[in-house]
């Protein structure tokens, strides 16, 4: 049994339903590239276009959480829900990102950052500088950031960036199971916008299945398996999202369930590649998440 963290687990081998792994996560802290993102400062008065017809979408030195300028949107009544500026951008498929940003709401009942990669997250602080975090899993190559308000309001946006992770420093080992068969449990807690959770049948960081936690307006469980560097998602469900609350994978064989708080969210899934291996590892996407308390039982 290699690799083990000193003084925060135990294995034990014995009968059927035996505490096997038992171990506090380590913190872990994701490491971050630089921003695909042009003028992101909001320096520039370019490569922001109009996202839904607001009635005012320039770059103003009314605010300004660095530099001397940022991003002033003006939601038309007369136009879409949520309305602002847009920016396409390429980022790497089958890579972690973390997209950042500063509001200022002068008015209306919200204002947020938006990509295809991560899960909505509002900001609802008025007349202040405020920062949004979101990660997410760019599963293409192609995406559109965009800084949104509602149509009737009014808000500013400066320091934008998306950023990718890397994944060397989102994943500590726990340790290795005697079997893969059995119950893998872990109690992570987790920023609006963000996702945690743990890497079962480890084998590299190419493959592996990834169970995590999402919290958003809509929060999920999500269950996935990297093989030979692509993520593939099998199955997810809509959760009430909680601190600490247990995220368990139960594996039967080749056969994968997937639970919140004791109860199965998705479906059974059946995964069988045979390039997956048996290490245990915790998984965080975002700075101040933990994972919390890794346990695994014998079938």
């Amino acid at each position: 049994m290699g690799g083990l963290l000193k003084g925060t687990r135990r294995i034990l081998l014995g009968p059927r339903g035996v505490r096997e792994i038992d171990a506090v996560c380590p913190v872990i802290v994701p490491s971050l590239g630089g921003s695909i993102i042009t003028n992101g400062t909001m320096e520039a008065d370019s490569d922001w276009s109009d996202y839904n017809a607001p009635a005012t979408n320039e770059r103003s030195n009314t605010q300004a959480h660095g530099g001397t300028y940022s991003r002033h949107i003006v939601g038309d009544p007369a136009g879409g829900a949520e309305q602002g500026c847009n920016q396409n951008v390429c980022p790497v498929d089958d890579t972690w990102y973390v997209l950042a940003g500063w509001y200022y709401r002068a008015s209306g009942s919200y204002a947020y950052l938006l990509a295809n990669i991560v899960p909505v997250v509002v900001g609802t602080a008025l007349n202040t500088w405020t920062e949004l975090l979101y990660s997410g899993l760019s599963l293409a190559t192609s995406d559109n950031v965009r800084c949104l308000a509602r149509k009737n309001g009014e808000a500013f946006f400066d320091d934008v960036a998306l950023q990718p992770v890397t994944f060397s420093s989102q994943h500590v080992k726990i340790g290795t199971p005697p079997r893969r068969s059995g119950t893998y449990t872990c109690r992570p807690t987790v920023a609006s916008g963000s996702h945690a959770g743990m890497l079962i049948a480890y084998a590299d960081e190419s493959n592996f299945v990834l169970a995590v936690v999402e919290r958003a307006i809509t929060s999920r469980v999500r269950l996935y398996k990297r093989i030979a560097g692509t993520y593939s998602q099998l199955t997810n469900g809509t959760i009430t999202y909680g601190d600490e609350t247990e995220l368990t994978v139960i594996v039967d064989g080749d056969d994968f369930a997937l639970y919140y708080d004791g109860v199965q969210e998705g479906t059974t899934q059946t995964i069988s590649d045979a390039s997956l291996g048996d290490e245990l590892h915790g998984f965080n996407a975002l700075s101040g998440n933990t994972v919390g308390r890794v346990t695994t039982t014998a079938p």
